[in-house]
């Protein structure tokens, strides 16, 4: 029987100070240089990275959110990703001394915000778009109004598992998340 599994411990959140990094990251300062986002529409996406960016911005869809934009950079850090665990036969966020924040930083991508969802055993970009809507934390990766563009990877076991990924992110070339802050509790006197 084939394993099929979608990781829910380790998820990149998507708050800053959680998980999910941000600007303030130390691995990604805005002191850094700019470089291009390279957020130009990914015309070179495979059937299956196409049904998981339909899958994804259909879901984002009935949240009434903004379709994520394919990035040429996030894709290459999400098919390298997706590689590397195929070929070492591992589902994890961090491979090779190396998070998704590490991979996204070396790919010369600066961001705002930034996540990542793995996944393991689905046999199709859709099913495996519904599994992560099935996880909480997978789920506000996809829903968060933080990420404007996508990397997507897909890879295949020597064994015929197949691994998928997902890195979002807001480049710092966009205008940054906006939060908004709680009021502070007032009395009256």
């Amino acid at each position: 029987m084939k394993r099929r599994a979608v990781m829910r411990g380790l998820l990149a959140a998507v708050i800053c100070g959680g998980v999910t990094l941000c600007a303030a990251d130390e691995t990604n300062s805005a002191a850094k240089s700019a470089s291009a986002s390279e957020a130009a529409q990914d015309d070179d996406l495979s059937a299956e990275e196409q049904e998981v960016l339909d899958a994804a911005n259909a879901e984002r869809a009935k949240s009434k959110l903004a379709a994520l934009k394919s990035s040429s950079a996030l894709m290459k850090v999400a098919r390298a990703h997706a590689t590397n665990m195929a070929k070492q036969k591992v589902l994890v966020h961090t491979l090779d001394e190396k998070s998704f924040s590490k991979r996204i930083d070396e790919a010369g991508y600066t961001f705002w915000s930034a996540g990542e969802n793995i996944a393991l055993g689905q046999k199709t970009g859709k099913e495996a778009v519904a599994d992560w809507m099935t996880s909480p934390g997978h789920k506000a990766n996809i829903l968060s109004k933080d990420y404007t563009e996508i990397g997507i990877g897909r890879a295949v076991s020597k064994d015929g598992e197949t691994y998928w990924v997902q890195v979002f992110a807001r480049p710092q070339t966009e205008k940054p998340p906006v939060k908004v802050e709680k009021p502070a509790a007032t009395t009256a006197k």
